[in-house]
């Protein structure tokens, strides 16, 4: 579950889907999960990453920016 296993998983769902755009930076954006308690992202891609891989606990790490509330009204 480390940070290789990240960039590797990341690679594998951007290679099924046929998505070219990003690969290399999504790839080593991916190593952040391993050593940060909190992943921040609004790219697509971070989310299905998360979605395929649910047992991994890095994935719960992935939030949305959309989702935090800085200010409550």
């Amino acid at each position: 579950m480390g940070p290789l296993a990240n960039i590797t998983k990341m690679i594998i769902l951007q290679s099924k889907n046929k998505s070219e755009r990003g690969v290399y930076f999504d790839s080593l954006h991916s190593i952040y999960m391993t050593y940060s308690d909190l992943f921040i992202t609004n790219d697509e891609h971070f989310f299905i990453y998360k979605n395929e891989n649910n047992h991994d606990p890095n994935m719960a790490k992935v939030t949305s920016i959309e989702d935090l509330n800085f200010f409550t009204p």
